[in-house]
C-alpha cells in the first residue's frame, strides 16, 4: 500500500494500515472519542471503513475537518 498511496494521486488518502480511501466515494464522517473516525462510502455496497488514530490527523486535515 505505502507503494500505492504514493502513486494514486490526491484523491487517494491511506486511512489505516490496510486501507487506501478514495476521497470521491465518501459521503459521511463520524467522529470518535478515541480520535478514531468512521467513514461511510457512497458505493454500491455502502460500505464502512475506520481511521485509524495513526493517520487520524492527516485525514482530518485532508478532509477539511474542525
Amino acid at each position: 500500500l505505502k507503494e500505492l498511496d504514493g502513486a494514486l494521486g490526491k484523491e487517494f488518502l491511506r486511512i489505516h494500515k490496510g486501507y487506501l480511501l478514495n476521497m470521491k466515494f465518501l459521503s459521511h464522517v463520524e467522529r470518535w472519542p478515541s480520535g478514531g473516525y468512521s467513514l461511510k462510502l457512497n458505493d454500491t455496497a455502502r460500505s464502512e471503513l475506520q481511521v485509524s488514530r495513526r493517520f487520524a490527523a492527516t485525514f482530518k486535515e485532508t478532509a477539511g475537518l474542525p
